[in-house]
This record gives structure tokens, C-alpha cells and sequence, in this order.
């Protein structure tokens, strides 16, 4: 019952068809890393809200915790899609530099604003709402633009 196949048992695969095939495998690949591009631009927006929006809440303990939990969900957000494995090479590329200064520009607001903006300064509370937006929204737009 073991039977063994000959090569003429084999489709044989064309050029063109292999091709076809690469391309389509492509295609997937770069279709699965559009949702971290997106989940991008929603931690752009929603940080930049969080962040313009979090002055209004009562100093103290409690707005520091605030303003550190959006960040925690979105390293998490960013460290799941990391580990997917349907992913474009560029989003391989991007993920861990994106998250990185997304990280690091989050904590430099909250220093900024908590250690050395004075209370109220609205330019103050509109760039440090604004910078940690930018490399998000540049992650976002390279791989959806690919």
C-alpha cells in the first residue's frame, strides 16, 4: 500500500504559475500587517486625546497612573502584532523602532509636563500631546502606503 509518486504524478508548476503564487503570498502578507499600521493610528489619535485631555484630571497619583495606562496597552498592542506571523518585511522592519520611540517619546511627555512645563502652559500641553504621536503616524503611513 505504500505507493510511491513519479514525477509525472507531480502538476508541474510554470514559471508564470510560480509567480502567481509568490505574488499571492505577497499580497497576504502585506494585507496582514495593515491592521498594526492601523492599531497604529489609533494609538496616535488616541494618546494625543489621553495626553492633551489628561490636564483636566486632579494632580496626584492617580493622573500619573492614568497617563501611564494607555501607554502599557499600547506596547502590548504593539509587542502582539510583533508576534504574529503573517507580517510584510518592512512591518518587521518598523515594529520594534516604532515602539521603541513611541515608548520613549510617552515618557519624555509625562516628565516634561509632570518635571519641567509650568501648569497650565498650553503650548506646553499641545506639543507634549502631539510628539508622542509622530512616530506612529510615520509607521502607519509606510506600511499602508507599501
Amino acid at each position: 500500500m505504500n505507493e510511491s509518486r513519479t514525477p509525472e504524478d507531480e502538476p508541474q508548476l510554470t514559471p508564470s504559475a510560480a509567480l502567481g503564487n509568490a505574488t499571492e503570498v505577497d499580497a497576504k502578507a502585506r494585507r496582514a500587517a495593515r491592521w498594526p499600521a492601523w492599531l497604529w493610528l489609533a494609538m496616535a489619535v488616541a494618546m494625543t486625546v489621553h495626553l492633551i485631555g489628561s490636564p483636566l484630571m486632579p494632580d496626584g497619583w492617580p493622573r500619573t497612573v492614568v497617563e501611564f495606562l494607555p501607554l502599557i496597552f499600547a506596547v502590548c498592542g504593539i509587542v502582539y502584532s510583533a508576534l504574529q506571523r503573517a507580517e510584510s518585511k518592512l512591518l518587521i522592519r518598523l515594529v520594534w523602532p516604532v515602539t521603541g520611540v513611541f515608548v520613549v517619546l510617552v515618557l519624555a511627555a509625562v516628565l516634561l509636563r509632570e518635571f519641567v512645563l509650568p501648569d497650565g502652559s498650553v503650548p506646553g500641553i499641545v506639543i507634549t500631546g502631539l510628539l508622542p504621536a509622530i512616530p506612529c503616524v510615520y509607521g502607519a503611513w509606510r506600511v499602508l502606503a507599501e
